[in-house]
């Protein structure tokens, strides 16, 4: 998704994985896990004239949510 809003909208403003906890860092096969643990999010921000674009990747207790906001 975030291809799709980076071809849109530009470069992010903000970008990157944020760590919470740095167990899996060093194992890339167990990023996604990282991520339904909490350990791991994937976060990105865009703007334009009037309005805020965000995309979050994050997880808790088994469960991976996956939001992308507009606030105007």
């Amino acid at each position: 998704m975030e291809d799709i809003l980076t071809r849109k909208y530009g470069k992010p403003k903000d970008d990157g994985p944020i760590w919470r906890n740095e167990l899996y860092r060093d194992e890339a096969a167990h990023w996604g896990f990282a991520v339904s643990l909490g350990h791991l999010v994937y976060y990105a921000s865009w703007s334009t004239p009037g309005t805020s674009i965000s995309e979050q990747l994050t997880g808790e207790n088994y469960k991976i949510t996956h939001m992308v906001e507009y606030v105007s």
